[in-house]
């Protein structure tokens, strides 16, 4: 009689597959942040995106593994569009292309490539250039919500030929608040921040939706944020402190988008929710006490630090 293999179960979900799903969750995210930066932000999408695949298909090529197959999995798209949100709109184009760089080398292949980072590359790249430029990072360009529209022109010689921006750019509220008290009766329809924390949290409940990744983290994530603002401000200012720390900064796509990489995330489900609660701590304890007004990179790569201890006492 002929041999018949086994009936081996099947998976559609793979990588490739995966990322498509997350690429489709931040397109909303995309859609508004076009909206309020216009050019610059479409000129820093295509630099991040051409540098993440300049390097990724340079590294294969020198690992000799297969170009195609791992080209084609989606992870250095969606490696370039997380830095893209993280950088300012006009931050000049060495900055972007250092990223993505510091990115895709010491964040991903410096391990040994795809599934076996031990940190989430866009944060590692995002880390590094904020410590070595701070001052790139502390003036943003000012969104269309302020009645500043940037053209293609005007973006080019901010980012390629470093024009001077600061007669059309601001501060985050982020920045503009570290070091005192958390601003009250903030109209959140007045800043960029909210549209693009709504944006990724949309994005995020789709995720969920399509078990593309698990409540744990994000839940996670938020309640141990959620946690510290209790502790670490008056009654009084409770729900002001609560709001401004859940839509400003990357508190949304850090929580749904950043902290969920599955390769540098802990393993079990409890697991990722103290992994997560970690993060969500973190957070506050660096934009209240920290030097840098935002903090969620470095939270996660501590955390991404703390994965094996975690892994080891809270087995699946």
């Amino acid at each position: 009689m002929p041999f018949h293999s086994p009936p081996f179960i099947t998976n559609t979900n793979t990588i490739s597959v995966l990322m498509s799903k997350v690429l489709l969750a931040l397109i909303p995210a995309l859609l508004i942040w076009v909206y309020l930066y216009g050019a610059g932000s479409i000129i820093q999408f295509f630099l991040c995106v051409i540098t993440c695949y300049s390097i990724e298909l340079l590294i294969l090529k020198i690992r000799g593994k297969a170009i195609r197959l791992f080209l084609q999995d989606g992870t250095a798209m969606i490696t370039a569009l997380l830095l893209a949100f993280c950088l300012p709109p006009l931050a000049p184009w060495w900055l972007s292309v250092c990223a993505c760089i510091f990115a895709m080398l010491l964040g991903k292949h410096v391990y040994g490539g795809l599934g076996q980072n031990i940190f989430n590359p866009a944060m590692i790249g995002y880390a590094i250039v904020l410590i070595s430029f701070p001052a790139e990072f502390a003036v943003w360009q000012g969104s269309f919500l302020n009645d500043i529209n940037i053209d293609f022109k005007q973006a080019f010689g901010v980012v390629f030929l470093q024009q001077e921006a600061f007669s059309y750019s601001s501060a985050t509220l982020l920045s503009e608040s570290r070091g005192q008290a958390i601003p009250t009766n903030i109209n959140w329809l007045e800043q960029p921040s909210f549209y693009l924390s709504i944006s990724f949290l949309i994005g995020g409940l789709f995720m969920l939706l399509l078990r593309v990744i698990q409540w744990h983290i994000p839940v996670g994530v938020i309640i141990g944020l959620c946690l510290m603002v209790f502790l670490a401000h008056s009654n009084e200012t409770l729900l002001d402190s609560l709001s401004f720390h859940l839509f400003t900064g990357a508190t949304m796509i850090g929580a749904f988008f950043i902290a969920t990489d599955p390769v540098s995330a802990a393993t079990s489900n409890k697991g990722k929710f103290c992994y997560a609660l970690m993060i969500g701590v973190l957070v506050i304890i660096i934009r209240t006490w920290g030097n840098f007004p935002d903090g969620f990179a470095f939270a996660v790569l501590l955390a991404n630090l703390s994965v094996p201890i975690i892994d080891r006492y809270l087995k699946q």
